[in-house]
């Protein structure tokens, strides 16, 4: 039986459509409504986990980065932004002004999860087909925008959003980020997502999330539940 990952969806390798795939626009903005799905009630409904890249030469490909897993908490709609434009103005609820060099480019989604301590900030990066990877400009703003972060003690994570199914070249970038940002960086895995999406019951009429899980096998051959 094929083992599908998250791309096979993406790409629409199985060429169930007429029209050509959806673009990483449209995922960004699904997985941001999901984000509102999963943080909506009394309690957040689902987590996710954060993972780290594994260096061997045999899988599981990628480990949870800690025990904790990610979890919205009371966010709204006024505390996510998509594509912001550019970020060169005072960071999200806080009276710190960004400079050019940390903030003057747009990342994917940026989410503030509130607690009753301290607002937590999540800076999420989607790369959805096969062959997507950081551009050179990313490699280089997201460790400024980092490093601007936790000098201002700033609670954050800065994650990509991919498929077990990435390309060599963003799993040399995840390797790389992750060595210079350990705790503050990590991978959130579209498999997983889709398989929370169904178990979290995430319904939007007309989308057929029920018949996603089946892109999510890669999840159970290319993870470990073990911690990193």
């Amino acid at each position: 039986m094929e083992v599908l990952n998250a791309t096979y969806l993406f790409e629409d390798s199985n060429k169930e459509r007429v029209w050509p795939a959806s673009a990483e626009s449209f995922w960004t903005t699904l997985f941001s409504l999901f984000i509102l799905h999963l943080s909506n009630g009394t309690a957040p409904r689902g987590k996710l986990t954060i993972w780290h890249c594994t260096d061997g030469p045999k899988a599981p490909w990628y480990v949870p980065r800690s025990k904790e897993k990610l979890e919205f908490k009371n966010v709204t709609f006024d505390d996510i932004t998509v594509e912001p434009y550019g970020l060169c103005r005072p960071f999200l609820c806080t009276n710190e002004t960004l400079t050019a060099e940390a903030g003057g480019f747009s990342p994917d989604i940026v989410v503030r999860s509130r607690s009753k301590n301290r607002d937590h900030f999540v800076i999420i990066e989607n790369k959805v087909t096969s062959g997507s990877h950081l551009a050179p400009n990313q490699i280089e703003n997201y460790p400024c925008l980092m490093k601007w972060l936790s000098e201002r003690k700033i609670s954050f994570d800065f994650l990509i959003l991919q498929s077990v199914g990435c390309c060599d070249a963003l799993a040399e970038q995840t390797r790389f980020l992750q060595k210079e940002w350990q705790r503050h960086f990590g991978i959130l895995l579209w498999e997983e997502v889709l398989r929370e999406m169904k178990r979290t019951n995430f319904l939007l009429t007309g989308v057929p999330i029920d018949r996603w899980e089946r892109y999510s096998k890669a999840l159970d051959t290319d993870c470990s539940r073990r911690k990193a």
